[in-house]
């Protein structure tokens, strides 16, 4: 008989963990051309250093904090840093208030209160 072969799509966390790493990474690109540019003005190269040494820091966070709320059992998440709010979204059958509670506590003591987290969360 016909049988349909079965597709395997990303699940909509990882499809946005693949956006932000792609805009992160093409951003990334766009720092180190400036840098490497023999047209850019040490202004234009210092700032781009900076903005990539930025960036670096919140890829790094981003992972560490996603694998921080993955050991505390939250394994469907998707965390984003934008400045100092960290917007965190989980997907759970059984996530409720104290759930949330935790994932705050947690993150502002983990990061010293540097980042605001915003939590959120699916069935």
């Amino acid at each position: 008989g016909d049988e349909t072969p079965v597709v395997s799509t990303p699940s909509t966390f990882e499809q946005m963990k693949i956006e932000l790493s792609d805009k992160q990474q093409s951003l990334l690109e766009s720092y180190t051309t400036t840098m490497a540019s023999s047209t850019s003005t040490s202004q234009k190269k210092a700032i781009a250093m900076e903005q990539m040494s930025k960036l670096n820091k919140v890829m790094n966070d981003e992972k560490i904090y996603s694998d921080l709320l993955y050991t505390l059992g939250y394994e469907n998440c998707y965390l984003e840093i934008e400045q100092d709010v960290m917007k965190i979204h989980v997907q759970s059958d059984s996530f409720d208030t104290r759930d949330a509670s935790k994932i705050i506590k947690t993150i502002l003591s983990q990061s010293n209160y540097q980042y605001i987290p915003e939590v959120s969360f699916s069935k």
